[in-house]
């Protein structure tokens, strides 16, 4: 049996979360979102969790969550990811067996001008330059996303609802 879910990775203002919502709706796919389900099940945002527990605890929660997820075995998922969720080695390998992965590429300049206005509610931006960490940031990951991911998809100019079809016309032709 073909897996039909689809995974979605990036960095944080890759339009994850706004197309993983879009390809539910459209294609009738139970969307999971891991920071969602992460601050209900902790009772925290991400925010908090940061702040109270540091970033190692929430990594260690976002593992378990892809645990959950693979575990199941459930079909027809569409999965946003969180933005770092790629850097545990252990969770490349998760994300691979849950679905076809997909990365929505972004460059620095995108990703700061999507996320800008919520800065303030992003732990990793906190600091005097949100667009040098970003940047920085980026360039840190680029390595994890490219082994994690299946198909690469460059966001920058494109509209939500053209990823999400792109998503799902590429996701079904590999």
């Amino acid at each position: 049996m073909q897996n039909t879910n689809t995974v979605l990775i990036g960095y944080m203002g890759s339009g994850k979360s706004t197309v993983a919502r879009i390809m539910a709706d459209r294609y009738r796919l139970r969307l999971l979102d891991t920071d969602t389900m992460i601050e209900k099940s902790t009772g925290k945002s991400i925010s908090q969790i940061f702040a109270e527990e540091g970033e190692a605890a929430f990594r260690q929660m976002e593992t378990q969550c892809l645990k959950r997820i693979a575990d199941a075995k459930a079909d027809h998922l569409i999965v946003a990811s969180g933005g770092g969720t790629v850097l545990r080695e252990e969770n490349q390998a998760l994300l691979k067996e849950i679905g076809k992965v997909v990365y929505l590429k972004v460059t620095p300049e995108t990703a700061y001008n999507r996320v800008k206005g919520s800065a303030a509610s992003r732990p990793l931006l906190q600091g005097a330059d949100p667009y040098g960490q970003i940047v920085k940031m980026l360039a840190e990951r680029e390595n994890a996303y490219l082994r994690a991911s299946d198909i690469i998809i460059a966001t920058d100019d494109l509209t939500a609802e053209t990823i999400a079809d792109r998503v799902f016309d590429l996701r079904f032709d590999n």
